[in-house]
């Protein structure tokens, strides 16, 4: 085992924001109104991998072992990078100071987003137990949280959101929970475990803990048992300030596989009339307090209604920082959501349109995946679970599950997982957004609000060939922020390429038809991002990446596969894209240059850059700059674990009210991209290949039904679906 004291490591300055700067403060009617969130965590860098290992024998055996010793901190949380958890292995996490432990096998270390739960004191030990007979465990740890000091106690008679003395008293309650690492609270309402809270408030990496103990008389915090730590999913949030401050959140299982519902049986409905002004409610949360025992701890005190607007209520009811995200509530029904002070304090609303929607939506529905058809042992079967952006993650930690997506190549290989993540990014000069549902891949990234994105319509899946299987998706998406506001449409297909013959190809098409909303003309890129772990030949870091766009006449595209088995490779591609990368891990493409060297796959250098890193167009690692080839396993410069990527960058110029269609392909089992006539599901009537007269008869003789061939929506054939067709007026592209 190897014992390493981070301050050995890495020497951090940390200088804590002042209270003004830690929260977000907005002018309303002449007073600033300031957000009651209270961040508790500080990330620390921290370095230590297994590399490959593996387990020969017959039994699950300790392969790696890292003791971290943080000093200056009541407690840790431990964030990993690269991970890959063969069948039958796991990670163990102990604290030395009360025992508690928490086991993550692949499953959980996807569900809790590549990170620990919180462990008590400055000593934790994490140990990678490899199962019998494995092979290719990797465990990788990266940062470390330790918790932001408060300078001064806080949080009593004069502070904000305190309306006079402070009433609130400690409380028990096991619905309502403190929200980490944003320093909030949250509310379970349904008994899926759905819970509420402030959009601002809402990040990557959430836990949420119930029976909170006492904070120690130095104001700094203690954890309660892993058991009643859960990791939280954004189901969907907005920070917009005062009335548009709304977040809703779906609690995973803890250790013992519950949910909080499960555990404790107790929540809060959402009420279904508005309270009137003068009306008696309460607020439970853990906001911080001038008693340091007391500080973030549950406590609740009673008030009343001030004013009631469209959007908020104004109460006078007890709440400060840590309070943001706390259920506002009248005869114990939830009727609004704490989010800014000071007296009379600010509730939004969760009569709000847009909140309530997000609600519903909760819990989630599994993936919906689109198949080339019924048999996976058909050569060049292809399965895909896109979300409504066209990304896909799972299974982020473990890399060789069952969803995301199967390919079975020709040539005697099985059909298995192929792609670790394939996402998409939007850069538009200062602002950025990654387009992608999974809350997991956003936590890998800095926090960043500059853009936000809403799914207008989900996943809308059918089965345009008759096969018995979806292969065909429909979906919509905003992206807002700062004069930006785009809307996509996208359909998304898949199909072998020769169905008859079972051809091993087959090919995703995404077609995204962008629009600009916005007042003024607007330029900006995307990225899509593709970091593919193939283990045909069982090991993800021997993969090469290459191209051969160069003077090809195709078009713009970049590879990944297994080395010289062309039948296993990925191409990803666009009659738009412009530059392409193809990455190796620890080639650095442009030596003293300047960019990033290629690491492993998640994009962060990507991110970091606002767009592709200069060093890294057209560039492939080990090949050069604006060249044809093929990188090979390990190209000089590459380091282990020789973890390779590729990706590819669309630049999109769009008038305001203007539109334009961007297409992306993946084509499986091929080395250069594969072009397929894409459905046309506008052609609702007779399937001729063009939309018209036909088509809006059927419509019309369709009109409010649900779930018809001319309901494009999902949501009842309407004025919506009659403006759509004829957008799609004439022959099907």
């Amino acid at each position: 085992m190897r014992s390493v004291n981070l301050a050995a490591v890495v020497a951090v300055t940390v200088v804590a924001a002042p209270l003004s700067a830690q929260q977000g403060v907005h002018d309303v009617n002449g007073i600033a109104r300031r957000t009651m969130d209270y961040p508790v965590e500080l990330n620390r860098p921290y370095h230590a991998t297994s590399g490959l290992v593996a387990n020969a024998g017959d039994a699950a055996t300790v392969v790696f072992a890292e003791h971290l010793q943080i000093p200056d901190s009541p407690w840790v949380r431990v964030y990993f990078g690269e991970v890959h958890l063969a069948q039958g292995s796991h990670v163990r996490i102990t604290s030395l100071l009360d025992g508690e432990v928490q086991i993550l096998d692949a499953g959980a270390m996807e569900m809790w987003g590549n990170a620990s739960a919180y462990f008590n004191g400055n000593n934790v030990t994490v140990e990678l137990i490899a199962g019998a007979g494995t092979a290719g465990n990797l465990l990788e740890i990266t940062r470390v949280g330790v918790q932001l000091q408060p300078d001064v106690a806080t949080g009593g008679p004069g502070q904000c959101g305190i309306c006079g003395a402070d009433n609130r008293q400690p409380s028990g309650e096991e619905w309502t929970a403190r929200l980490f690492p944003a320093g909030c609270t949250a509310s379970v309402y349904n008994e899926q475990s759905c819970m509420v809270t402030a959009g601002h408030c809402v990040g990557g990496n959430m836990v949420v803990q119930f029976n909170v103990p006492a904070s120690n008389a130095n104001c700094s915090l203690n954890n309660p048992p892993v058991a009643d730590q859960f990791p939280a999913q954004t189901i969907g949030a907005v920070n917009g300030g005062v009335g548009n401050d709304w977040g809703v959140l779906e609690a995973g299982t803890n250790n013992l596989g519950e949910k909080p519902y499960d555990r404790y049986g107790a929540l809060r409905p959402i009420a279904t009339t508005v309270a009137p002004s003068g009306a008696a409610v309460e607020v439970t949360g853990y906001g911080v307090d001038q008693t340091c025992t007391r500080t973030q701890t549950q406590q609740a005190t009673f008030g009343s209604i001030c004013s009631v607007s469209a959007t908020f209520y104004n109460h006078d009811v007890d709440a400060t920082f840590g309070n943001s995200g706390s259920a506002l509530t009248r005869n114990h029904e939830i009727i609004g959501i704490n989010t800014h002070c000071p007296c009379c304090n600010v509730a939004t609303r969760v009569d709000r349109a847009n909140f309530a929607a997000a609600r519903e939506a909760c819990p989630s529905p599994p993936a919906t995946p689109l198949a080339t058809g019924t048999s996976s042992v058909l050569d060049g079967y292809l399965l895909v679970a896109p979300d409504a952006y066209g990304a896909w993650a799972p299974p982020f930690a473990g890399g060789n599950g069952s969803t995301g997506d199967r390919f079975n190549p020709e040539g005697g290989f099985n059909s298995m997982p192929a792609v670790f993540t394939s996402g998409f990014f939007l850069f538009n000069g200062t602002q950025r957004e990654l387009l992608s549902t999974s809350g997991d891949w956003q936590a890998v990234f800095d926090p960043d609000n500059s853009l936000a994105s809403e799914i207008t319509i989900t996943n809308l899946t059918s089965d345009t060939n008759a096969d018995g299987v979806d292969d065909t998706a429909i979906s919509a998406f905003q992206v807002a922020g700062g004069g930006t506001l785009l809307s996509f449409e996208l359909v998304q297909h898949v199909e072998n390429v020769n169905p008859v013959a079972g051809t091993a190809a087959s090919v995703l098409t995404q077609e995204y038809t962008i629009t600009n909303n916005g007042a003024s003309p607007i330029a900006f890129e995307l990225v899509r991002s593709f970091d593919a772990d193939l283990l045909w030949v069982p090991d993800f870091s021997n993969d090469s990446v290459g191209t051969g766009t160069n003077g090809s006449g195709l078009e713009r595209y970049v590879y990944q596969q297994e080395v010289g088995q062309e039948a296993t490779a990925i191409t990803l591609s666009s009659p738009q894209g412009n530059y392409y990368y193809g990455g190796k891990n620890g080639v650095d493409p442009d030596g003293a240059g300047g960019s990033a060297a290629y690491a492993f796959g998640t994009d962060v250098q990507v991110w970091d850059a606002f767009g592709v890193p200069i060093g890294w167009r057209n560039n492939i690692a080990g090949v050069g700059d604006d060249t044809n080839g093929d990188s090979g396993a390990a190209p000089p410069g590459s380091v282990d674990p020789q973890d390779g990527f590729i990706g590819l960058e669309i630049p999109v110029d769009l008038d305001a009210g203007a539109s334009t269609t961007v297409t992306v392909r993946f084509t499986y089992g091929s080395t250069t991209p594969i072009v397929i006539a894409q459905p046309c599901p506008w052609d609702c009537a007779d399937g001729d290949g063009e939309v018209g007269i036909g088509d809006f008869l059927e419509l019309l003789a369709q009109w409010d039904d649900v779930g018809t061939s001319c309901d494009f929506d999902g949501g009842g054939v309407g004025i919506g679906d009659f403006l759509k067709l004829l957008a799609e007026w004439g022959v099907c592209p």
